[in-house]
């Protein structure tokens, strides 16, 4: 019989009681969110860990140099975190530079006008530049067609999720 999760060395408030393997991710100010299944340890975890972290010091170069997205590494940051560390996630929530990017998102699902800004002019620039690779390398094949078709329909729709979403305003200081 395994121990219970908090006796693994989760924090008690991350657990779902009766439940294994499974916590709460941290929502905002490290409250505990929805339930979701974690990797309570091992490969999955280190990836996620990893994976967020990565976003997250790629989030914090757009922070400072213009053309570089920071709010959708910085959600995939906090998804990593949710799903790996409850202490890295609530570090990131409450980060003085970074937390308002996620949080202004997690509070009211909104972003501000230059978030969007930045997340649709780096999405689109994004998938422009892997579509010029796939006919550079391939040449114009009915894959390559296809190919381009896919990211231009995941352009289009992720860009319309979030031009859709609550616009918040600035927060002063970010």
């Amino acid at each position: 019989m395994l121990p219970e999760p908090a006796a693994r060395g989760r924090p008690a408030a991350a657990v779902v009681a009766g439940t294994r393997g499974y916590h709460r991710p941290m929502g905002v100010g490290g409250e505990p969110g929805p339930g979701s299944k974690a990797p309570s340890s091992g490969p999955g975890r280190v990836v996620l860990v990893a994976a967020g972290s990565a976003c997250v010091g790629i989030g914090a170069i757009g922070v400072f140099v213009p053309g570089v997205p920071t709010t959708p590494f910085l959600l995939l940051a906090a998804v990593c975190f949710t799903r790996s560390s409850p202490r890295l996630h609530g570090w990131l929530l409450s980060h003085r530079r970074l937390g308002p990017y996620v949080s202004g998102f997690l509070e009211g699902g909104g972003l501000t006008v230059r978030a969007k800004r930045a997340s649709v002019l780096g999405l689109w620039a994004t998938i422009t530049l892997s579509t010029a690779l796939v006919f550079l390398r391939q040449g114009v094949t009915s894959v390559s067609v296809g190919t381009a078709a896919v990211l231009l329909l995941v352009a289009v729709l992720v860009s319309r999720y979030i031009l859709r979403r609550p616009t918040i305003p600035d927060r002063p200081g970010t």
